[in-house]
């Protein structure tokens, strides 16, 4: 039907038709147009519901939803991340929720009746108690309180989960202005851009466009339900209240969003009349609040996960959108240990977070650990925590070796890493740099492992003759 990808039925809110679009943008980039034929196609079938699931969503169709709402099409639009929170459904045995996903983001009501399959799922599920809470104009939850993924050993779970909603007044304008050429009225030049603002609705504080706050209002209010009811699993919801004056808060960002908005300077020419010679005048053009058209303008509610999680000792928190799982803070993001590099993993002993350099996996249990609890051969590089590591310290610097890699001073029986073991040059045993025994012949420093090893070769250079000497001296 046209460019209508899929027409549906929903049983549940009486058989209501929902036209739906579906586009992978990939060679091309979706304009303002296609939503507006996408529009024209419901009308000439006389369709009010409508979903939008496309890969990339511009921000100029935005606003023309919720124009489309005020004339009584409902139109719900899906970008990638909201066609991915469907598909985790599926995934998650979760299925069932893709209906009330859809129909929450439509406004549709379901009809009081419950089927018959939904009657016995309802006897068989067992009773639980948890708290909702209705939300109105909420960004989509599109991220769980789920361990960080940059985690390797994510296998620990959250002393406390809160789901904070926090208010947010987003005001959109359309600035125009023309330049226009003095009594010609000829066209040289326009203002024509989309302003947008958005400031804290408990406090008032204005919000800079670089902030992730900004980000996340500006690009995912179109996906915002009307009405949304959150329901307590395992976590809690805390739902702050707006404070501000609406109509006032809007007239300051419509002049805060005037300061935003680049003037321009247009050319053109006139004729003299007395010297017959053309002469260039300038005209610079700046917007005033009188040339801002609202858009929209609107409390929304960004949902904020705040996550505690308690490892052994350590405590840390994370913050971050459950729209688009940008993060506000996130305790867990650099190593422990330098400070300075990502986070790879945990330690299993202390909790650490730990980066790449610093995180050891034990060769007997597997487990991740850092360098302050766990140990490295120096010889063969096998990594132990200290419960399984088996093996010695040199009694010289102090390192580390597993058992193979363990040799031991003839002397002392002490054990001695690569680094300080010396053989005789007699004997060929281990001695360690403390009980070794040196001395030069023909300005060559020749090592032993004690005084008798050392009177034996000494004696066996003096009855060698000259060239005798020379080869003693010369072979290792």
């Amino acid at each position: 039907m046209g460019d209508l990808d899929v027409l549906a039925v929903d049983p549940k809110s009486g058989g209501t038709l929902v036209a739906v679009t579906c586009k992978e943008w990939r060679d091309a980039e979706p304009h303002a147009k296609d939503f507006h034929h996408f529009l024209s196609l419901m009308e000439i079938e006389g369709i009010k519901y409508g979903i939008v699931a496309w890969t990339n969503i511009p921000s100029s169709v935005y606003p023309l939803a919720q124009n489309a709402e005020k004339r009584g099409c409902r139109i719900l639009l899906l970008s990638r991340e909201g066609c991915n929170e469907l598909h985790n459904y599926i995934l998650s045995g979760q299925g069932d929720r893709i209906g009330d996903r859809l129909r929450q983001g439509l406004g549709l009501v379901t009809s009081s009746a419950p089927t018959i399959g939904e009657e016995m799922l309802l006897r068989r599920a067992p009773p639980t108690l948890r708290r909702s809470v209705k939300c109105f104009n909420l960004l989509p939850l599109h991220y769980r309180p789920d361990p960080p993924s940059y985690v390797r050993n994510p296998y620990f779970s959250p002393e406390t989960v809160r789901l904070l909603v926090q208010p947010f007044l987003l005001s959109v304008f359309h600035a125009h202005k023309e330049a226009r050429v003095p009594r010609t009225g000829e066209l040289i030049g326009e203002i024509d851009e989309e302003v947008s603002m958005v400031c804290d609705a408990t406090t008032g504080k204005s919000i800079a466009q670089n902030d992730p706050v900004f980000q996340v209002v500006r690009n995912h209010y179109g996906e915002a339900y009307k009405h949304h009811t959150i329901d307590e699993e395992d976590f809690t919801v805390e739902v702050a209240d707006p404070k501000i004056d609406r109509q006032g808060m809007t007239y300051r960002m419509r002049v805060d969003a005037v300061r935003l908005v680049q003037p321009i300077t247009a050319t053109y020419t006139v004729l003299n009349r007395q010297t017959e010679e053309e002469e260039e005048h300038e005209m610079r053009v700046v917007a005033t609040p009188s040339d801002l058209r609202e858009l929209f303008s609107d409390i929304i509610q960004v949902p904020i996960w705040h996550v505690v999680y308690h490892l052994k000792e350590k405590s840390y928190v994370r913050e971050f959108f459950a729209t688009n799982g940008s993060s506000i803070r996130d305790d867990m993001r650099y190593c422990l240990l330098c400070k300075e590099k990502e986070t790879v993993a945990v330690c299993t002993k202390c909790g650490s977070t730990i980066c790449a350099e610093h995180m050891l996996r034990c060769k007997t249990c597997g487990e991740l650990f850092c360098a302050n609890d766990s140990l490295k051969c120096v010889k063969c590089l096998s990594s132990y925590c200290k419960d399984h590591a088996t093996g010695s310290f040199c009694v010289t610097c102090g390192t580390f070796m597993d058992t193979p890699c363990t040799v031991h001073c003839s002397v002392c029986n002490g054990p001695l890493c690569p680094a300080h073991v010396i053989s005789c040059v007699n004997c060929g045993k281990h001695v360690c740099p403390k009980h070794l025994v040196e001395a030069r012949y023909m300005l060559v420093k020749k090592q032993f492992c004690g005084d008798s090893c050392h009177k034996t070769y000494d004696a066996e250079y003096r009855q060698k003759g000259v060239l005798g000497k020379i080869g003693r001296v010369v072979k290792k």
